[in-house]
């Protein structure tokens, strides 16, 4: 695979030499925020919790009222952390990128209450592609699992800096990301390519040289994650199943039970606490051949994505922002003890700024309210919906006036009241299909949809209570919407449904008879755009670069200039546009827009979902399970 830089390097090689690096670029990094989660790792009464680059301590001394402590997210991995292991007062984190580089962050917790970067590199393996996968602690050696070079080890002789080796033992590409280490073996959970899950048990009596001591093959729908509870492991899925491991080389399946569908769990003592839905199935598994339902307790813990057994309860961490700590002190009856939000949130997609508050879109519930200079969390707006990923995943969000309108995939436009916006309440939806962009204006949404066909759907929302779909345009596969005066201009990309696709402009001073006008046809594959009002410019991130298109006539659209880096998504701040792309996101200078010129780039752990600016100097770059990274602007 060629790296990104290399496709950089040749693309600036096509384009005139006066686009070469040029002025110094306009933003600072702020700070990352939120992400993918994974299991945490305990340390006395703290527990230190990943989402996405970063690391945050939790004070639990009072399981009621956990304190956030401390977090790194000024000082993010350099990519997505994959897997988290301590051994004494250090933290270590695997981390890859989407590039595929990888390596290891060290954190100090010698002030457990505040976790400290104290350095992390790329140095245990010169093979050019890595994929860190998870990481280990056994004894006092680090292992290193990674799917595509193997197994590396470190004894950690200098723990701020651990020196691999690679060992032995072949290691297969199964996405192993929730280690469990006892008594010198390190069991290792995973999905193969069949979607099964795959269980393996590896020997660490020779620390340099792990051996396997055993593997097995599980139906992935019963057993959708497992639970480690030696000498059993317990899995989670259309059925509460026990594996027997005593004899790793010849593992056993003992009892299992029918169940609702449970997607994760975590085990305290004889009880198995099934989670992920509405609400909690409570289970005992102290005869493994015949293990019985007990209960059921009605606690929200829809969209658990990582547990861990927490004295005599778990720690749940959902991706609707939640740290939610269940007591089950009594073990038929757990309740739920805390819930704490994630800054930032596990899938943050979009953001618009409302009187000093930051509205920031969340994939699966709605949006997050935070303060707008600390992002910190302030408030939240859950959409009356089913308790399905498929019937939220909310896309993107537009703002008018005391409304905002939420595109969800799934379900189609919900509509919230935001006059205050931390008592936002919901007022109305539309059933749409495959909703994924919107803006509003004037009385008026306007829809895109690039699933199944795309579509560009005008919506009457006079009444925002009675939303009303007035009229509807094929498209191939709108990406992006945005209005000015009696024109939408439209980011339609051909790429999956073919047609015609491009920068459209679409009359809508009638907005029940929209009518195409124009086409800017050279960006076929349209994934972004950005307007300039003040120029009348229209910035399009394209698969053949970034296009400058002069739309001062709508009807006859030219284009000015070209940045030749393939883009998926794009904003501006003055005379830059930011676009993105594979590797993070390119500062480009547009002060003469016939000859745009590469600044500076800025690394992210994934390719970005979205890039906004939010009009008070600030730049939001969405980077999916990477979380979001924030940048304020010095002046353009």
């Amino acid at each position: 695979m060629t790296s990104f830089r290399a496709l950089l390097a040749m693309s600036c090689l096509m384009l005139p030499a006066a686009q070469a690096v040029a002025a110094d670029s306009v933003l600072t990094f702020n700070q990352a925020l939120g992400g993918s989660v994974i299991t945490p790792v305990q340390f006395g009464q703290y527990v230190y919790v990943v989402t996405g680059s970063i690391v945050s301590a939790y004070d639990y001394t009072n399981i009621t009222k956990p304190l956030m402590t401390g977090a790194t997210n000024t000082t993010p991995a350099r990519g997505l952390i994959t897997g988290l292991a301590r051994k004494g007062n250090y933290l270590y984190a695997g981390w890859t990128t989407y590039e595929g580089d990888g390596g290891i962050a060290v954190y100090s917790v010698a002030d457990r209450a505040h976790p400290t970067l104290i350095g992390q590199y790329n140095d245990y393996t010169t093979q050019p592609l890595r994929a860190v996968q998870s990481i280990a602690v056994s004894s006092k050696y680090l292992y290193l699992f990674d799917g595509n070079n193997g197994i590396y080890v470190s004894d950690l002789a200098n723990p701020k800096h651990p020196a691999f080796t690679l060992s032995s033992l072949s290691y297969y590409n199964y996405g192993y990301q929730d280690p469990f280490v006892r008594n010198g073996r390190i069991y290792m959970s995973g999905r193969d390519f069949i979607d099964d899950s795959t269980l393996q048990i590896y020997g660490t009596s020779t620390p340099s040289n792990p051996t396997l001591l055993g593997t097995a093959s599980l139906d992935g729908f019963a057993n959708f994650r497992l639970k480690m509870a030696p000498p059993y492991a317990v899995g989670f899925g259309t059925e509460l199943t026990i594996t027997d491991f005593s004899n790793p080389a010849q593992m056993v399946s003992r009892g299992a039970i029918s169940t609702p569908t449970i997607y994760n769990g975590f085990v305290v003592g004889k009880y198995a606490y099934g989670v992920g839905g509405a609400g909690i199935d409570i289970f005992n598994i102290a005869n493994p051949d015949l293990p019985a339902v007990v209960s059921h307790a009605g606690v929200n813990t829809f969209a658990t994505d990582a547990t861990l057994t927490l004295g005599t309860g778990g720690l749940l961490l959902t991706r609707i922002d939640q740290v939610l700590s269940v007591d089950a002190t009594n073990p038929t009856k757990p309740r739920k003890a805390s819930a704490t939000t994630i800054a930032g949130g596990v899938a943050a997609k979009d953001v618009v700024m409302v009187g000093g508050q930051a509205l920031i879109l969340q994939e699966a519930y709605g949006f997050s309210v935070a303060d707008g200079t600390s992002l910190a969390p302030v408030g939240r707006f859950d959409a009356d919906l089913p308790s399905s990923f498929q019937q939220r995943d909310f896309e993107e969000m537009a703002v008018d006036g005391t409304h905002a309108y939420l595109a969800a995939w799934g379900h189609g436009m919900v509509v919230a009241d935001i006059t205050d916006p931390l008592k936002a309440v919901q007022v109305g939806d539309l059933r749409y299909f495959g909703a994924s962009a919107i803006d509003v204006a004037n009385g008026y949404a306007y829809l895109g949809r690039q699933t199944n066909g795309g579509e560009f759907v005008v919506v009457d929302v006079s009444n925002p209570a009675k939303p009303v779909r007035r009229a509807l345009m094929a498209m191939s596969a709108v990406t992006r919407i945005k209005v000015s005066g009696n024109t939408a201009f439209v980011a339609d990309n051909n790429s999956s449904f073919g047609g015609t696709g491009g920068l459209k402009m679409i009359e809508i001073t009638n907005p029940t008879k929209p009518k195409q006008i124009g086409l800017y046809a050279d960006c076929p594959q349209a994934n972004d755009l950005v307007l300039d009002t003040t120029k009348n410019l229209a910035y399009v991130a394209c698969s053949s670069g970034v296009h400058i298109v002069d739309v001062s006539d709508v009807r006859n659209p030219v284009v000015r200039g070209i940045y030749g880096v393939t883009s998926q998504t794009i904003t501006q701040i003055g005379s830059r546009v930011f676009a993105g792309n594979d590797a993070g996101f390119d500062e480009l200078d547009v002060s003469d827009p016939t000859n745009p010129t590469l600044v500076k780039h800025y690394d992210l752990p994934y390719s970005p979902l979205a890039l906004r600016a939010t009009g008070d100097g600030k730049l939001f770059a969405f980077d999916g399970p990477g979380g979001l990274y924030t940048y304020v602007a010095t002046g353009s």
